[in-house]
């Protein structure tokens, strides 16, 4: 009797102090200081994004929060964009199952497809470009059509034959490899289908320019391997481009 007393004070005592290290380790965590949720605008802008005569105010905001630790563990980067116009107030954020995170730091507003609206470009940096539409008065980004993530190339646009399009840096042989190179793909955006390859429309650009500066990086390159990945690249872009 005294033996299972003695045992059951000493899992009494052990659960106690058990709880009472995690009670203090909580407390511990919850008094950590946490980072700063961060907001700074990134484009303001009052016009039309049509050919009506309606005005619209846009503003686009980054929001970013690095976390710092156990108690405070939520990285954020995200961008809101606020549009007030003849239908009324609308926003926006990125949706949770949008392909990256991504907090954009520059934004334009263009006709992207020269149908007479104008669209809302985000850019996170210089290869990474999401479009957003306006409308029936809402704002659409459709993550699997609207986002392109690219390597190696400046995303652009830049105008070929009254296209908008951008250049896409496309890792070669694949993301999985041990050594990938990038290689240029163009992409064109339209309403309906967003994103779409439109390299076989514009060979001659890449006669002019593209290839180039493929070989030149060829020339540049001192890995062997990699050296040779890129002569597969180009060997296998010009044949689908049929190049000579």
């Amino acid at each position: 009797m005294y033996r299972s007393s003695m045992i059951w004070l000493v899992l009494g005592a052990t659960v106690a102090f058990l709880t009472c290290c995690s009670i203090l380790w909580y407390l511990k965590v919850q008094r950590q200081p946490k980072s700063e949720v961060h907001t700074s605008q990134i484009l303001d802008y009052s016009g039309s994004l049509d050919a009506s005569t309606h005005s619209v105010k846009v503003k686009i905001y980054k929001i970013e929060k690095f976390s710092t630790g156990v108690g405070d563990t939520g990285d954020i980067f995200q961008n809101r964009i606020e549009l007030d116009g003849a239908f009324g107030h609308t926003d926006l954020t990125w949706p949770h199952d949008a392909t990256s995170p991504f907090a954009g730091r520059d934004a334009v507003i263009r006709d992207v497809d020269r149908d007479g609206r104008k669209e809302i470009l985000i850019y996170d940096g210089g290869q990474h470009v999401r479009v957003v539409s306006y409308l029936d008065g809402e704002l659409r980004f459709r993550p699997k059509s609207d986002d392109l993530d690219c390597g190696g190339y400046g995303v652009g646009p830049v105008n070929l034959r009254q296209d908008t399009t951008f250049v896409c840096g496309v890792p070669f042989p694949n993301h999985e490899s041990d050594s990938t190179v990038f290689i240029p793909r163009l992409f064109q955006w339209t309403t309906p289908d967003g994103f779409s390859d439109a390299s076989e429309r514009h060979r001659d650009y890449y006669e002019q320019k593209l290839l180039p500066d493929l070989y030149r990086k060829v020339t540049e390159e001192h890995d062997g391997s990699r050296r040779n990945l890129y002569k597969v690249a180009i060997q296998k872009l010009k044949n689908e481009l049929k190049i000579e």
